[in-house]
């Protein structure tokens, strides 16, 4: 194991994260496909379509990661120094 991916299911929002612990896990596309993944079985069976991230804005690599994933910022929170990203999927996202 070298990290893991999480969705905490709120009222307000589904806040997805991802984690990759082992530096020599890191930059290998791990955390992309893993979340692709997550997120395509969230949506098929959780129905699940809406997910929100929050980022640190001091982590370019995350922040270039939910681009590559087509996440949109959506806010920045000056007291936690962080960006609220946010994706709506459908089918066609994933194929």
């Amino acid at each position: 194991m070298c990290g893991d991916v999480n969705l905490f299911i709120r009222d307000e929002e589904n806040e997805i994260e991802v984690m990759v612990a082992e530096p020599k896990s890191r930059q290998k596309g791990i955390a992309k496909e893993s979340l692709f993944l997550f997120m395509k079985f969230c949506f098929n069976e959780l129905k699940i379509d809406t997910f929100t991230a929050k980022i640190l804005d001091t982590n370019p690599i995350s922040i270039k990661l939910f681009d590559s994933l087509h996440f949109k910022k959506i806010k920045y929170v000056q007291v936690f120094q962080e960006y609220i990203y946010q994706l709506t999927v459908n089918q066609n996202y994933f194929y």
